[in-house]
Parts: structure tokens; sequence; C-alpha cells
């Protein structure tokens, strides 16, 4: 009896292994009505997996099988026909997944109840209780480290491709790169996955210098007519004696953090011009009488250039959201910070200007 008992626990525990179903479970508030939630896989072209009804925000997904573990984002379209996009990013992996909050919430929160989702999770809410409570230099030290650990932990595939997603705005691409080259070659074959290497590897250049890397950050020239119709060119306004630090700005009017920044880079501009900051706007906009407009409605009087798809500057810098900066050393013509907004690019600017 007790041979049979046995046999039977192993029998059960293995079965639990190798049970690839998944259940999701969701309850978003703010989701009125009834109509559809689909699933997309992010990372391979958001080719459709599945779909469910829900009423109410309430619905439930189950699959027999996951046959291939990734990222998916979840799409609402109700009966009514007013498209809701995407409201949530998560991880799609054997287990029963919860999917809660509200509507308008972060897209990449309210997953839980497996494991990576959870790991997710309890990462970004560490990383923000360090920006809360502590300098942004020093939580960003902190950050970068739990992102560190958290690389290292055993995680799937499918993680380690959401993380890098998550983290390219704000951890050293040629780390990310390497974390890219740890996929194995189903992975690596995504559409997501080379695309990623290909910005990457670009912005990595471009990035201040990573400890023990060898890759020397030197800005990459361009030329193209200013807003005046002039043509400019980086490396002269580099080596004009009268600048110190040259900041490229990568922004567009269409972009709402863009505008909601723009003060504060009006008011650094006019803080440090003096003292040798010059700034070269390229603006993400096809249309440039527009972006003219609004150039000389806010009294910008830095060097502003478009950035078409034509001209491809932001692919040449590797920009992957906005808004986004470098920073830099005239001198020596390396790029010396990215990514300095706010209080942040003022205070680094009174360090390097005093």
């Amino acid at each position: 009896m007790k041979r049979i008992l046995t046999i039977a626990l192993a029998v059960s525990v293995l079965s639990s292994c190798t049970d690839r179903s998944c259940t999701i479970n969701g309850n978003i508030s703010g989701l009125e009505g009834e109509g559809w939630v689909y699933l997309e896989d992010a990372s391979n072209g958001f080719e459709a997996i599945d779909s469910a009804r829900y009423n109410n925000g309430t619905f439930t997904l189950e699959m027999k099988e996951v046959e291939f573990e990734t990222f998916v984002t979840m799409e609402c379209l109700p009966d009514n026909g007013e498209r809701k996009g995407e409201v949530r990013r998560f991880i799609l992996e054997p287990g029963t997944i919860v999917i809660e909050g509200d509507l308008r919430a972060d897209r990449f929160s309210g997953a839980s109840g497996t494991a990576m989702n959870d790991l997710f999770n309890s990462s970004r809410n560490r990383i923000r209780e360090y920006y809360r409570n502590f300098p942004r230099n020093e939580a960003r030290l902190k950050a970068d480290s739990l992102t560190r650990e958290i690389f290292g932990k055993d995680i799937t595939p499918a993680f380690r491709l959401y993380y890098i997603n998550n983290k390219m705005m704000d951890y050293p691409s040629a780390l990310l790169v390497d974390e890219l080259k740890k996929l194995p070659e189903s992975y690596r074959n995504l559409k997501m996955a080379q695309q990623y290497e290909s910005v990457l590897s670009n912005r990595a250049k471009t990035e201040p210098q990573v400890e023990g890397s060898d890759l020397v950050p030197y800005y990459i020239d361009f030329s193209i007519n200013d807003l005046n119709g002039q043509p400019m060119n980086l490396k002269s306004v580099i080596e004009n004696q009268a600048n110190r630090y040259l900041l490229v700005d990568f922004w567009a009017t269409w972009c709402g953090p863009c505008r909601d920044e723009m003060p504060n880079l009006i008011n650094t501009y006019n803080q440090f011009r003096e003292k040798g900051l010059e700034i070269v706007g390229a603006a993400i906009d096809d249309k440039v009488d527009s972006c003219r407009k609004y150039i000389e409605e806010n009294g910008i009087s830095w060097i502003n250039v478009c950035d078409s798809k034509e001209a491809g500057l932001s692919s040449l810098y590797g920009v992957w959201g906005i808004p986004d900066n470098v920073l830099i050393d005239c001198e020596s013509g390396i790029i010396i910070r990215r990514g300095l907004r706010g209080e942040n690019l003022a205070e680094e600017l009174s360090i390097l200007l005093k």
C-alpha cells in the first residue's frame, strides 16, 4: 500500500511539473460594458495569441498549453467599437495570472500570480522606493545594482527579454546587449529581440562609458539644415571655442513630456549659456511649420533642426523614447551623460560649469 501511495505521489508531482496550462483572471475597473480582450505577442510582431469576452471589466481566459513563453500585450475592444488599445503588458507563462487595477493604470502594473510576473512587480516596487527615499543619483546606483541582481537570477528567457524591454531607457545599453546574447536562439531570432539588438548596439555607442568597457562614446557627427534653412553640422558646434558642453536634445511638439520639460530646458539654457552651454534641439517632427511656430512662441533660442525620417538623427543616436538627450564634452568630443532632465540637468551643469 505504501509503495502504491509513493508511486501515485510521484506521478502527481510529475504531472504538476509538466502542467503547461494558463488561466488569466481579469478584473479591470473602468472597463464598462461588454467586449473582447485580446492577447498579442509583443516579442514577435504583435501576432494574435488568444481572446476572451469581458463583462464590466471581468473576464477569464483559459489556455490548455502555453507552447512558447513570451511577453504579451493585452488590448480591449468594447462592443461599441471604441478601441481602448494596449492596457497591460505581462509575461505569458503557465499558472494563474491575475490582472487587476484601473483601466488607466500603468500598463506594466496589475499582473501577478506567477513566478516571473511577481518577480517583475517586486523589482519595480523596490526601485520606486529607492527613488522616493534617496537622492536621484544614489537611487540610480541602487536601481542599477538591483537590475544586475535580477539579471543574475534563475529567470526564464521570456522574463529576460521582458526586463530588457523595461530597462531600455535607464540601464546601460552595453550591458543590455550582453543580456540579449544570453538568450537562446529561439528568442534571439524574435523580431523584437533583433530590433533591440540593433537599437541597443547604436545606443551603446552614444552613452557614457560603462566601467570595464573599452567602448569610448565619441559624438557622431551629422550635417543638416537648421529650421532657418542654414546648413550646420555638429562638429562645427562642438569645435566652437565658446562652447564647453553641448546638449543634443531629442524631442517633438506632439510629445507631452517633451513640452513639460521645455520650460526647464529654457531656464537651464539661460542660466548656463554664458558659461559655455550650447544646445542643439532635434525635433522629431515631419511638420516643419508647426515645429518652427512652437519654437518661436516659446522663445527657444538655441540651434534647432527637424529630425525627419529621412534625416534619421534619432536612429543615429539610438533614441528609443523621447524626451532624450546626450551631453557632450566639447574639449574631448566624448558623451559624458545621457537622459538628464529636470533638476538633474541643472545640478550636473552647475558642477561641470563652475
